[in-house]
């Protein structure tokens, strides 16, 4: 049995990243410059404009995002519907798309199969990934809008041959990418938490009012200056202040005038 009519894995890879590169180009040929400007525009503009400059920035941004996902949708719809059925990085790689009867797709299946990438992409690329251990060799997107991608030998009328699926290989590849990004998400709120210094000023505060051992007065830890008073304990550090009545009490913030306790964390007093 022939199965070699099928585009490996990694040939697909080095496709698409070709090909996100050049569906991105014009985007960012338009939007680049136009954002350089305006963050020196903004960069020498009075304070009092500042709100107006970064509006302006923000739709800058939000355009090139419209014009890259419309630049994305072309790009990809009009060549793999083309007469070559192959975008650029699929010709140098020497693969192209095909539907289930082995010829062409329309434009309207190619719009289909565009936008289902963006949806194996959302799904932290196993959408993608499923095309090296699966069936015929396809992706998400394939399933989605019944296409295949074969090397471009393949002419119209050829078999399109069974291959073998791996399912368990992609439960577990799925898995370990799903749990993998489970773990480094919850590291990086862990570590965010820890490097928060109202965090490490809340938690020193607690152990001292726990203590009860300090007398009133002021002591600095770590760029942190502790005191205690009559009133209760407090934390200052850069613009806030945590206030804590008694051992048994709630931490609140104070913030300075234009400071919001919300960004550290803590409700204000």
């Amino acid at each position: 049995m022939n199965t070699s009519v099928y585009a490996g894995f990694w040939r697909r890879v080095a496709a698409f990243i070709i090909d996100t590169f050049l569906a991105a180009l014009p985007a960012a040929i338009i939007c680049m410059p136009l954002l350089f400007w305006r963050f020196y525009t903004m960069a020498n503009a009075p304070e009092t404009e500042y709100a107006s400059q970064f509006m302006i920035i923000m739709l800058l941004i939000i355009l090139w995002q419209i014009l890259g996902l419309a630049s994305f949708w072309l790009y990809f719809a009009f060549m793999e519907s083309g007469p070559r059925q192959a975008t650029w990085g699929k010709r140098l790689l020497k693969i192209k798309v095909v539907g289930k009867d082995g010829g062409r797709i329309s434009f309207s299946r190619a719009t289909g199969r565009a936008f289902s990438k963006l949806l194996s992409s959302m799904i932290m690329y196993i959408g993608f990934i499923m095309a090296g251990l699966t069936n015929r060799k396809r992706a998400l997107h394939d399933y989605i809008v019944d296409t295949y991608v074969v090397r471009d030998t393949f002419q119209p009328g050829d078999e399109l041959p069974e291959t073998p699926s791996h399912p368990w290989w992609l439960a577990i590849i799925s898995a370990l990418i799903v749990f993998g990004w489970l773990g480094l998400t919850l590291f990086s709120s862990a570590m965010s938490l820890f490097m928060n210094p109202g965090f490490q000023a809340a938690v020193q505060l607690q152990n001292l009012a726990n203590q009860g051992n300090m007398s009133y007065g002021a002591q600095t830890l770590n760029g942190i200056t502790y005191s205690v008073s009559q009133d209760g304990y407090r934390a200052s550090f850069g613009d806030y202040t945590l206030y804590m009545p008694d051992a048994e009490s709630d931490i609140c913030c104070m913030a300075a005038p234009g400071a919001d306790c919300d960004d550290i964390g803590f409700d204000a007093c």
